[in-house]
């Protein structure tokens, strides 16, 4: 089964002319191409969603239902406004279509997460090392925790001391 996704594009109130959100739709397409599969194959490039289309030189007809199998795979494409609330509703009807009911809450009210501080300072200091590492090594680190102490300064804001180890195996 594959991912579900969306492609949403703010900020559509500054492009002058309209016509032009034409062209980025049709290039926005051409990316939404290469996640769909067409009779199995993965596609690579442009000509390989043109020969696709084509055996023997002749232009292949999709069937109904292949043509629907296809439409399942695009992803919608969704062109709003935020500052101007245009095309909002439609984004989070899409939104809304695509979560879970339910009546009961995981966490309550009051609480944010499930995780403790210690594992939430673990998984920013990861998420920081991908980001800088390029997606590379994160993978063999160990976070070892060696201080994680709560303060606060003079004029009454709250500090956060980290003291952490990054052990990567090679």
């Amino acid at each position: 089964v594959r991912e579900k996704f969306a492609i949403v594009l703010n900020k559509v109130d500054l492009v002058n002319p309209k016509e032009k959100l034409l062209d980025i739709a049709e290039d926005i397409g051409m990316l939404g191409d290469s996640c769909v599969r067409y009779r199995g194959e993965t596609l690579e490039n442009e000509d390989d969603l043109m020969a696709a289309n084509y055996v023997d030189g002749q232009q292949v007809k999709f069937t109904k239902e292949e043509e629907a199998i296809l439409e399942e795979q695009y992803p919608p494409v969704f062109f709003i406004s935020a500052l101007q609330n245009d095309g909002i509703d439609d984004l989070l009807e899409h939104l809304y279509s695509h979560t879970t009911p339910t009546k009961e809450f995981v966490l309550p009210p009051d609480q944010k997460t499930a995780m403790s501080m210690a594992e939430r300072v673990e998984e920013m200091i990861r998420e920081k090392c991908y980001r800088c590492l390029h997606r590379e090594v994160p993978h063999s680190i160990t976070q070892v925790n060696r201080v994680l102490k709560k303060g606060r300064y003079k004029d009454g804001r709250i500090v956060l001391q980290v003291d952490q180890d990054l052990i990567v195996k090679t």
